[in-house]
């Protein structure tokens, strides 16, 4: 989506020879492959792993280390190479994120027309919101589990931060790009000052 709208600001009148169907189904090819692979070398380090422990595990659903949390072996290794894998499966497309709007905002400002520039604005900052809701949540989550000192019930509400806030509020956010939900948001707030 970053990458649409970087070539949908910065390069307009290439959009339709840019944005192709082979480079669409390479996008797609490229998220699929990788979300089966990055997953499956933890999976194959835990398989063999004794699990002498509870069968509770203290998170939201069965993620790679909660689930590696019960093995009664120093598991130090894997660990870490969990947080390996979900740094660089994270932030690898956050930073391709964060140039692609570093590009559109400076494109945006060479703009010479007002009417141009918030238009351009208008059609990335609800997206780059969410961005930033779902990296910052991530990010919680991923730091929450290294702190020991976080109670299970903690731990389960910072894992679900990132699986129902994000989805909670992207319809909230993509609204407020409709001009009658603006205008009623904002007649709703003026009523609400009133009293």
């Amino acid at each position: 989506m970053a990458y649409d709208r970087y070539v949908a600001v910065v390069k307009p009148l290439h959009y339709t020879t840019i944005i192709n169907t082979k480079v669409c189904i390479t996008m797609i090819v490229t998220v699929w492959v990788l979300g089966f692979l990055v997953p499956l070398s933890p999976l194959i380090l835990i398989t063999p792993l004794p699990f002498c422990t509870t069968n509770y595990v203290n998170h939201l659903f069965c993620d790679y280390v909660p689930v590696l949390a019960l093995s009664c072996e120093d598991v130090t290794a894997q660990e870490n190479l969990a947080l390996f894998l979900a740094i660089v499966s994270l932030y690898v497309p956050c930073l391709f994120v964060l140039w692609s709007y570093c590009k559109i905002i400076l494109s945006v400002i060479r703009l010479k027309s007002v009417e141009g520039r918030k238009k351009a604005f208008s059609m990335c900052s609800s997206h780059m919101v969410v961005v930033v809701i779902y990296y910052v949540s991530s990010a919680m989550e991923y730091i929450a589990l290294r702190v020991e000192s976080i109670s299970p019930e903690g731990r389960i509400f910072i894992g679900s931060l990132n699986f129902f806030f994000t989805p909670l509020i992207n319809p909230i956010i993509y609204s407020l790009r409709n001009e009658h939900i603006k205008s009623a948001a904002q007649r709703y707030l003026s009523f609400k000052t009133i009293f």
